[in-house]
């Protein structure tokens, strides 16, 4: 820590690597400058609650949940406990298949996806409190959204042989 007595005016002095010296009434203090931005992070970031039309649960490890086709819409919830003084929080989420790169937000702790096609997707996220080092969640959430019938196998081949008979039939 610093000195709580304080420091003697001019009595400094910085050596060529960027360690600095101050003088107090009880000796010298020093510290290297660098170690104050190279601190490790140290804070624990959860996706803790998923929420749609048919689901509402909270988690805390890695999830899979399976979505009706008409259950499109998905609300993830986070949060970060973190000890240290800082001012904010910045977040990046992505949702594999949907978002192509990283979203970056500060101070959300929930993000919302409206109209999610059918298929896999795997939801990430990672927390900063300085903009530069990045921490990632301790859980990753992933969806199975349900293809609607009209897109399936078992409806698209009957309805592909009607349309085939009734051109047939016209002709």
């Amino acid at each position: 820590g610093l000195s709580v007595n304080g420091f003697r005016v001019g009595s400094y002095f910085q050596m060529p690597n960027g360690e600095f010296f101050f003088g107090t009434p009880r000796g010298i203090q020093y510290f290297q400058p660098d170690s104050l931005f190279n601190r490790k992070i140290t804070f624990s970031t959860l996706i803790h609650k998923i929420e749609t039309k048919d689901i509402d649960s909270y988690i805390s490890s890695n999830e899979s949940f399976q979505l009706a086709s008409s259950d499109r819409q998905v609300t993830f919830y986070f949060s970060t406990v973190d000890y240290s003084n800082q001012i904010r929080t910045y977040y990046k989420y992505k949702l594999s298949g949907v978002d192509d790169d990283w979203i970056k937000v500060v101070d959300q702790n929930a993000v919302r996806y409206n109209s999610l096609p059918p298929g896999h997707f795997v939801f990430q996220l990672r927390a900063s409190n300085d903009n530069r080092h990045w921490q990632a969640a301790e859980n990753e959430v992933t969806i199975d959204i349900e293809a609607p019938f009209y897109l399936k196998w078992w409806f698209q081949l009957p309805a592909a042989l009607l349309l085939l008979f009734g051109l047939w039939t016209i002709v």
